[in-house]
């Protein structure tokens, strides 16, 4: 699993083909959503001035449920829309190890690392999603590109509804990005 998280990181477009076509990874995927959903929360908690117990949810909703789950939906619905061909299950795993980039989010703790740390999680991220996208549905990169723009900006309309609801609007721009 370490080296498939690697791969993913690296943005390899075969582990993300072999990751969408083989449902034994089904299980990987969703650990690593959770523990970067876990990582998230925590460096979200210590960040925001908002009681930590609702700064921690929102954030854990916002990572498996919108950062996942619904992109996953979008990019998958767009890819078929832009004449694409994958299958749900195949897009919700290779999306999860798209988020495998995220996992520079944990060295945020280290002073003069975090903002390198957290600006190449969030690019990288977005490279392994369009990376997934191509790969799962069988797409042109800029098909893959489109269908990663729209997943990414409902993402950040419900993310930063997320925020104002249930964190306050201050820390919007953290809970937003999830740095």
């Amino acid at each position: 699993m370490f080296r498939r998280i690697i791969d993913a990181t690296l943005l390899k477009s075969s582990l993300y083909r072999e990751v969408a076509a083989n449902r034994r990874y089904t299980f990987e995927a969703i650990i690593i959503v959770i523990i970067i959903a876990l990582i998230t929360a925590s460096n979200y908690v210590v960040n925001v001035t908002r009681p930590l117990i609702s700064a921690f949810i929102a954030q854990m909703i916002n990572s498996i449920v919108f950062a996942w789950l619904v992109w996953s939906i979008i990019a998958f619905g767009s890819g078929i829309i832009l004449g694409g061909r994958g299958k749900m299950n195949g897009m919700l795993r290779s999306m999860g190890y798209a988020n495998s980039p995220r996992f520079l989010a944990f060295f945020e703790f280290i002073p003069g690392v975090s903002v390198i740390a957290l600006l190449a999680a969030w690019v990288l991220s977005i490279g392994a999603a369009i990376v997934a996208i191509r790969e799962t549905m069988e797409l042109t990169t800029i098909k893959a590109i489109l269908a990663c723009i729209l997943g990414l900006l409902f993402y950040a309309l419900t993310s930063w509804i997320i925020s104002t609801l249930l964190v306050g609007n201050n820390e919007m721009m953290h809970l937003l990005f999830g740095i």
